[in-house]
């Protein structure tokens, strides 16, 4: 992809100013002109108002905060620009023009922070006083348009102290190889990287080019051993970013024995900078695409600075915290253009686009370019072997296997509990199918200990036997939450059988797996709230409110039937519970995940408590939370009668030592 550069040197003038030097190709001399950088627009407290307008009660409009949004990107842009705007918008619509008929071109920013040709070394102040300015948000009035938001208009950053020449193309004639790493240490949020990792995948999926690995709870060192070792030409990180103010250091949590590792910019840099078939680093963490803004502080503290400084070609980051939903989005269509052989700025740009507008997260990633080009792989040889190489379909067919569709149900229809149609028809609607009513005598089990004794193995016995044909796997349940759970418990060491819930939500269908579909934004749940009950037991209840508000009824169960909690906490789903709460699969999965997260770092020891699980929710929730309860301890499940059918609360199900 060709593009036509306009080069933004930023560097200290007189006064306070900051002189900006544009030079265009065609142009006899370079532009200048001079700007006093502001220091009222902070995108960090933008990214804050907008995640605070989802709390429940909030009465800020989004709609407010977008034009708020718009009005810093016209002011950004006239400051930055000034009189070569004119210039700029000509070229813009010659290279639409160009596109209109059909020439792959696109149009590059690059803004060169800190003059290089100085004759001293690099300084701070060249930096640190337009570093934090959030230009990714740029706005031309006239055009309408944020500049980073078009797919074929790049934004890139320049460190001045490193420009070396345009790099060599790596001409891959193997595989494009790829290390996928993550850190998830105890005591750090809880993040989605399952999802993450199921989405990057599915960019790869059926392109036989990819040498895709992945590294998780990795440690600093190991994380450097398999890069080398490996020849990897990408890294993507997925984890946490953070920066400490009193090391004026920014860093990014790797694992050490599942600890917390904090490891600092300058020895992120050394060693990444020193693998030479290292050409794309990812780092989708918060703040790692940031730069100092204190006066005294090192300009190349900053990770993806540092990175870039340290050897990197390519430096994808996130220059201010950025929520789960968004990376895992734009990780997809980040490698699903990378894959293609478009330069990685066009990728970036792909990776906006999957960004609500609405949402300033769209202009969160930087992208640190150190050379001339960010088109670092040849893949001219591949890709015309793909499109020339005619596909056997009976191969096709060998290495897609067709869905084994699954049907469970426990549920018996009765004069106080009618069954859907689609529950009835289950047993001739899947290729497979286990009846579980034999157990039940309407909604409640025949006997306490059947649950153990005679249900969970014949569930085992049937999902065993399904993993064993090798084929993906749909799961329909028409059954309890228990068995949903129960279910979910044992997918828990068959992670790799490709499987999706065919969840029922308002008598609709919903294929639901962990890393598809829309998460929302904001916090997932509310704030959860713990309560002491009885200081000599160490057992935990938790109340899991998601389709509807159970804490009092639990609570009232625990106080009449005499069983010893120590501890009662009250998950809740943000907002306010409801029966179409969970949007999707990605959706339940990361409640699922956070919940489990929160649970493992704050229930106490596992091996002398027991949680007690009272479970509202979807049963696409309920098997994801099954899937990551192993981790948990010993667990016990309860069930509710709703109908009240006999005795309108909670009875013990399955107990799980």
């Amino acid at each position: 992809m060709d593009y036509e550069e306009v080069r933004v040197q930023l560097s200290p003038a007189s006064n306070g100013e900051v002189r900006a030097s544009f030079t265009l190709n065609g142009m006899a001399a370079p532009i200048e002109h001079t700007f006093i950088p502001p220091e009222d627009i902070d995108a960090e407290r933008l990214y804050r108002d907008w995640l605070g307008s989802f709390k429940p009660g909030s009465e800020v409009s989004r709609d407010d905060l977008a034009r708020q949004r718009d009005e810093i990107g016209h002011r950004l842009f006239k400051i930055l620009f000034g009189n070569v705007a004119a210039e700029l918008r000509e070229r813009l619509t010659a290279i639409e023009h160009r596109r209109a008929g059909d020439e792959v071109c696109g149009f590059r920013f690059r803004l060169v922070l800190g003059d290089a040709a100085g004759p001293g070394p690099l300084e701070a102040s060249d930096l640190l006083r337009v570093s934090r300015i959030p230009w990714e948000l740029c706005m031309d009035r006239e055009r309408q348009r944020h500049l980073a938001k078009s797919r074929f208009i790049s934004i890139v950053r320049t460190i001045g102290a490193q420009q070396p020449p345009r790099p060599v193309k790596i001409r891959v004639e193997g595989k494009l190889r790829v290390l996928v790493v993550d850190a998830q240490p105890k005591d750090a949020t809880p993040l989605n990287w399952p999802a993450e990792k199921a989405r990057i995948k599915r960019a790869f999926k059926n392109w036989k080019y990819a040498d895709l690995k992945f590294l998780d709870h990795a440690s600093f060192e190991k994380t450097c051993w398999r890069l080398e070792e490996g020849r990897f030409h990408v890294l993507h990180f997925i984890g946490h970013g953070g920066y400490r103010k009193s090391t004026g250091q920014w860093s990014l949590l790797f694992e050490k024995k599942g600890e917390k590792d904090r490891v600092y910019a300058p020895d992120i840099a050394s060693r990444l900078g020193n693998i030479q078939t290292l050409k794309v680093a990812v780092f989708n963490a918060c703040r790692s695409g940031e730069l100092p803004g204190e006066e005294d502080s090192d300009p190349l503290s900053g990770i993806a600075a540092a990175v870039s400084v340290a050897g990197v070609p390519v430096v994808v980051a996130m220059q201010i915290p950025v929520t789960d939903g968004m990376a895992i989005e734009f990780s997809e269509a980040f490698y699903k253009t990378l894959r293609t052989g478009l330069p990685v700025e066009a990728a970036v740009a792909e990776g906006r686009q999957v960004v609500r507008l609405s949402s300033p997260e769209w202009a969160t990633p930087v992208l640190y370019l150190r050379g001339a080009s960010s088109e670092l792989f040849d893949f001219r040889t591949m890709l015309a072997e793909t499109s020339h190489v005619p596909v056997d379909r009976s191969e096709d067919l060998e290495a897609a296997p067709e869905e084994l569709i699954l049907g469970i149900r426990s549920f018996v229809e009765s004069k106080d509990y009618r069954l859907a149609e689609w529950a009835i028809q289950l047993n001739e609607t899947t290729e497979r199918f286990l009846p579980l009513e034999e157990h039940f005598q309407g909604r409640f089990i025949r006997g306490p200990e059947e649950w153990n004794n005679a249900l969970l193995p014949q569930l085992d016995e049937f999902l065993s036997d399904a993993v064993h044909q090798h084929r993906p796997l749909v799961l329909c349940l028409a059954a309890h939450a228990t068995v949903a759970f129960a279910a979910g418990y044992f997918f828990h060491t068959k992670e790799d059988t490709p499987l999706s819930l065919l969840q029922m939500t308002a008598g609709k269908p919903f294929r639901w797996s962990a890393g598809q579909g829309a998460v929302p934004e904001g916090p997932l749940w509310q704030p959860f709230v713990e309560e002491s009950l009885d200081t000599k037991s160490q057992d935990v209840a938790v109340a899991v409110e998601i389709t509807q508000s159970t804490s009092e009824a639990v609570k009232t169960y625990i106080e009449k039937s005499g069983i010893s909690i120590g501890w009662f906490v009250s998950a809740r789903i943000a907002g306010e519970p409801g029966k179409i709460r969970v949007e999707s699969g990605a959706h339940a999965f990361q409640l699922a995940w956070q919940l489990h997260q929160w649970l493992k770092d704050h229930t106490g020891d596992r091996s002398s408590r027991r949680l007690h699980l009272f479970i509202s929710a979807p049963n696409g929730f309920v098997f994801f939370f099954g899937q990551l309860a192993r981790s948990l301890g010993p667990l016990c499940l309860y069930e509710y009668d709703f109908e009240v059918a006999r005795h309108g609360t909670y009875e013990q199900s399955l107990l799980i030592q």
